[in-house]
């Protein structure tokens, strides 16, 4: 491999790290099952794999990980396009309540040695379960102070837009919005 190559693999393989973690976190705004965005990104990631699996020398090595690839592009893209795309004066006011709320208990890890990662010092990440009025219920990470005043049962308020693609994305007001 020549050091243009390196260079073009290395910069294609940073993009693609920046548009996992940005559809990520739109993912966790945006109502849509994980397994229409797989479906829709298929058919192309697999036009894709065909393409390079009939030019490439190390086809078999090649082709799965253009399809990978290609279909976290493309599920990417689709939910930067459905969140960049909605339209923000036509939101609708809904109530949610608060189902649930929970604690996940994380570590973080260290370095010690050349091969060994010990685990360090654990910390908490606080989380409620929104139902909204249709029933659809979304997991949501909030600050350990928002957490200490919730309630179950209380109401939130949650503006409800529509994407490009129309897929609703969330939003979550203010706190000084919430009802008892």
């Amino acid at each position: 491999m020549t050091t243009r190559q390196t260079i073009i693999t290395i910069i294609a393989s940073l993009i693609l790290i920046a548009l996992s973690g940005t559809a990520l976190y739109i993912y966790g705004h945006t109502f849509v099952s994980p397994i229409l965005i797989a479906g829709l990104a298929a058919l192309p990631a697999l036009i894709i794999a065909a393409l390079v699996f009939v030019k490439s020398s190390n086809r078999w090595l090649a082709a799965p990980i253009s399809f990978l690839c290609a279909i976290l592009c493309i599920a990417s893209g689709l939910l930067i396009i459905n969140y960049a795309g909605r339209d923000k004066a036509h939101s609708q006011p809904q109530k949610a309540t608060i189902a649930a709320k929970f604690t996940e208990e994380r570590s973080r890890t260290r370095r010690s040695g050349r091969r060994y990662v010990a685990s360090g010092e654990t910390y908490n990440v606080y989380f409620i379960t929104l139902r909204f009025e249709d029933g659809s219920t979304k997991k949501h990470e909030i600050p350990v102070r928002e957490y200490v005043k919730t309630r179950i049962g209380r109401k939130i308020n949650v503006n409800l837009t529509k994407g490009l693609l129309g897929w609703p994305v969330y939003e979550k007001t203010p706190p000084s919005s919430t009802e008892k």
